[in-house]
């Protein structure tokens, strides 16, 4: 099937917490189909979660068209999808000028390197003769400088349990849904509430704050499931609340403390320390297998 070049905007619900995880969440779908063009607002902004509730993707794809719609509606808080075809002219007008965006960039930054330098041949006559006037200057490799980023940075879900803040792993967290009615399920552990049907899959839902205090969390406007996946098995987390997606630098991460062992400390893996905040990273690795013996 030829590849046609589509224009999506997207619709998060009003009140929607971490917009920066829904968009998140879309352009991770996208990119396992199709070649993201550009995005308005840029993705660095839409993964912050800077935009009103709308924002806009250019990609193409040889994927079915309502089987790229439907992928995305299914996510969490979408409210809705409207998919367009975009022209061959279109399209041509779209790349000419994210190309002549990236063109400025680079002509910026050349300039701010050295005003009286002019560019040849997408390389500064600065970098060539830092290098020797015989030697030739490699280009930058942008898939090479994004593996390399991603090494060093990661993105976490911050939730808080009780006054403390935690974490996991953006890349293990399918949905986040506001308080859904679970099931109860006879000859559990306590802290399993039940399980919820999920857009059709049964998952169970584990109380984090009665598993690491014994105490219950009390359901309210605030109090969040967190759909986790790890190793294909599916797992809800009912938390006081979802806080915010954060991209932590490996350098902040800490080893965990040397302290008494516990119920809850058995599932910390490490810390996150940002200035005056202390982010406790959770072991998902454990957890999971803990409540798959459940």
């Amino acid at each position: 099937m030829e590849a046609q070049t589509f224009k999506m905007q997207v619709t998060v619900a009003p009140g929607t917490q971490l917009k920066g995880v829904r968009a998140y969440m879309v352009l991770s779908k996208l990119q396992e189909c199709s070649e993201i063009i550009t995005t308005t607002p840029d993705i660095e902004a839409l993964e912050a979660g800077e935009f009103d509730n709308t924002f806009e993707i250019v990609f193409s794809t040889t994927e079915s068209e309502q089987d790229i719609v439907k992928d995305i509606e299914d996510i969490s808080e979408i409210e809705s999808v409207v998919n367009q075809v975009v022209t061959e002219q279109q399209d041509k007008s779209t790349k000419q000028d994210d190309q002549s965006q990236e063109n400025n960039l680079s002509q910026h930054n050349n300039l701010s390197q050295h005003n009286n330098l002019p560019q040849e041949d997408g390389l500064s006559q600065q970098n060539k003769l830092s290098q020797g006037k015989n030697t030739p200057q490699p280009q930058a490799n942008s898939q090479q400088q994004i593996e390399q980023a991603v090494e060093v940075e990661k993105k976490y879900i911050v939730f808080q349990i009780g006054s403390e803040e935690f974490a996991l792993p953006i890349d293990n967290v399918m949905s986040i849904e506001r308080t859904i009615k679970i099931t109860r399920v006879p000859n559990v552990p306590t802290h399993i509430l039940g399980v919820v049907n999920l857009r059709g899959i049964v998952i169970p839902v584990i109380d984090l704050k009665y598993r690491f205090t014994g105490q219950k969390t009390e359901m309210n406007d605030s109090t969040r499931i967190i759909i986790c996946r790890y190793d294909s098995l599916e797992v809800g987390f009912f938390v006081d609340s979802a806080k915010d997606v954060l991209t932590v630098n490996n350098d902040l991460i800490e080893p965990a403390p040397d302290i008494e062992k516990s119920e809850a400390t058995e599932y910390i893996q490490s810390l996150i320390h940002m200035k005056k905040r202390i982010i406790i990273l959770l072991d998902i690795a454990k957890l999971f297998q803990q409540d798959e013996r459940s």
